[in-house]
């Protein structure tokens, strides 16, 4: 019986590590506005939002030239509109820093 009670605190204990290891690496959603947003020649998506990216540039970086084309239309149509969209942020990151990262890229945002 104790065995059993020991073996079932031991894998409570590896869930709860696991489940903090998950979690302190785990990024942030934040509701923004665009206030910036440009599609440069180079095929690169970049903007500015009103609370993570405001001195430094971040950037859509999704691997094909159509996905940034998708995620420039939705970027441009919430400056426009002027919604809000929801970025996940997989830094962690929710607040201005002067020393941002520039070219942060997130891993998904959404139209609020």
């Amino acid at each position: 019986m104790k065995g059993i009670f020991v073996k079932n605190i031991k894998i409570a204990i590896l869930g709860c590590l696991s489940f903090a290891c998950v979690t302190a690496n785990a990024g942030v959603e934040c509701l923004e506005r665009v206030t910036r947003v440009i599609l440069h020649s180079n095929g690169g998506v970049y903007f500015m939002v009103d609370t993570t990216c405001t001195t430094t540039w971040c950037q859509i970086n999704w691997g094909t030239a159509e996905k940034n084309k998708l995620a420039f239309s939705m970027l441009l149509t919430a400056k426009v509109t002027g919604k809000p969209l929801k970025f996940y942020w997989p830094n962690g990151l929710c607040q201005t820093y002067s020393n941002q990262t520039p070219y942060l890229s997130p891993d998904y945002f959404a139209l609020e």
